[in-house]
C-alpha cells in the first residue's frame, strides 16, 4: 500500500507497470509505505540515514529534508532504492568516491521487515543501520556509520569514516584506510583490513578465527575468559601481547589454554601495536 501520490523520475509512466517511481526535489518532504519489500539500496551524498528493521510486513520511507539534488526513490520487483542519482552500484566505494565534490544532502529514515538484505552507501552522510537480520553491506567515504543488532554477515568498507557496530551476530569483514573500527558482538569470523584506522574488536562467545592486518594500526581484541586462543602477531616496530604476555619482538606464536578448538588470531601490522586480552 501506498499513501502517497505516485511520481515518475522524468515526467512520465513508466514502461514497466510493476515499477512504481518517486522524486523528492530540494525542499520537499515525502513518507511513503509499501508492501513486498525484501531488498533495500541506499546511496546517499551527504546528511542523515536511518535504517531501522521491525516486525511489520511493510515498509516505509520517511523523507524529512532534501537539499541540493534531487533524491530518487523506486520499489521494483521487491527492490527498494533510495539514492541519489548518479550512483553505480556495481562498483559501490569507487561511485560514491566520485561523488565526493556533488552537492547532495538529505535526511531520511527507513522502517523495513527484519529480513530485508540491505546494501547501503554513502559519501559524507552519517549513517545507523539497525535491527536486520539478513546482514548489511556497507560502503562509506568519510561518513561515520553506527550498526546495531544486526544480524547475519556484515561487510563495511570504508576510507576516512569511523566504524562502530554493536550487539552484531555473525561474520564481520571490514576495509577501512583511516577510519577508526570498532566492533562487538557475536561474530565467529572476522576479518580487519585496514592503513592507520585503531580497532577495537570486542567478541562474545565461540570464536574460529580472527584476522587484522594494518600498517600503523593499534588493535585490541577481547574474548570470553573461557575462550582458547591460538595467536600469531607478525610486526616491524610494534608491540604485543596476548593475556598478559608479552610477545617476543616482531612477533612470534602464543597459546592459551580454554574450552573448545581455540580459536585462530592472526595479527599483523608495520608499526602499530597489538594486544588481545581475555575479558
Amino acid at each position: 500500500m501506498d499513501t502517497t501520490e505516485h511520481e515518475p523520475f522524468d515526467g512520465t509512466t513508466p514502461a514497466d507497470s510493476s515499477a512504481e517511481r518517486w522524486t523528492v526535489r530540494p525542499g520537499d518532504t515525502r513518507t511513503i509505505t509499501l508492501e513486498g519489500v525484501r531488498r533495500l539500496k541506499v546511496g546517499v551524498i551527504a546528511g542523515t540515514v536511518d535504517v531501522v528493521g521491525h516486525d511489520e510486513p511493510w515498509a516505509r520511507v520517511e523523507v524529512h529534508r532534501v537539499d541540493g539534488r534531487d533524491l530518487e526513490i523506486s520499489l521494483d520487483d521487491g527492490a527498494l532504492t533510495v539514492a541519489h542519482p548518479l550512483l553505480r552500484w556495481s562498483n559501490l566505494i569507487d561511485s560514491l568516491k566520485s561523488l565526493g565534490t556533488e552537492r547532495g544532502r538529505v535526511e531520511v529514515s527507513i522502517l523495513v521487515p527484519r529480513h530485508v538484505s540491505l546494501t547501503y552507501g554513502q559519501v559524507t552522510a552519517q549513517g545507523l543501520v539497525s535491527g536486520v537480520t539478513a546482514g548489511a553491506d556497507v560502503s562509506t567515504v568519510s561518513g561515520d556509520v553506527q550498526l546495531d543488532g544486526v544480524t547475519g554477515a556484515v561487510q563495511v568498507n570504508t576510507v576516512s569514516g569511523d566504524v562502530e557496530a554493536t550487539g552484531l551476530d555473525g561474520d564481520v569483514q571490514v576495509h577501512a584506510v583511516s577510519g577508526e573500527v570498532t566492533v562487538s558482538g557475536s561474530s565467529r569470523r572476522v576479518g580487519i583490513d585496514t592503513v592507520s584506522g585503531d580497532v577495537l574488536l570486542d567478541v562474545h562467545g565461540p570464536v574460529d578465527s580472527i584476522s587484522v592486518n594494518g600498517v600503523s594500526s593499534d588493535a585490541t581484541i577481547r574474548v570470553d575468559p573461557d575462550v582458547a586462543l591460538e595467536v600469531v602477531t607478525n610486526t616491524v616496530s610494534g608491540r604485543g601481547s596476548v593475556a598478559g604476555v608479552a610477545m617476543p619482538r616482531r612477533g612470534g606464536r602464543h597459546s592459551e589454554p580454554g574450552a573448545g578448538a581455540p580459536a585462530r588470531v592472526t595479527l599483523n601490522s608495520v608499526s602499530g601495536d597489538q594486544t588481545v586480552v581475555r575479558r
